[in-house]
């Protein structure tokens, strides 16, 4: 009788945890700010450094920080400072 209702009980809580795992997924859109880097990339001239930066940023969607402030670096991507 006591494995019946442990029984019970884990295929309760299995079906219970399946039923909320299959909830609606359309809630979960990207937030394409996120995705922005929170710095101005400029275009830059042929050959110059900002041109540079701004080529690896569009071919692997990642950015060279040359020039900047020692909050910046330790800023996530919410707005936070860590240290």
């Amino acid at each position: 009788m006591k494995t019946m209702k442990m029984a019970i009980y884990i295929m309760l809580a299995l079906f219970l945890s399946g039923m909320a795992s299959c909830g609606s997924e359309d809630s979960i859109n990207p937030i394409p700010e996120l995705g922005n880097p929170p710095f101005d990339l400029p275009r830059g001239e042929e050959g110059s450094l900002e041109e540079l930066i701004y080529s690896v940023y569009e071919k692997y969607g990642s950015f060279v920080l040359y020039d900047f402030d020692q909050t910046e670096f330790y800023t996530t991507w919410n707005g936070r400072t860590v240290y």
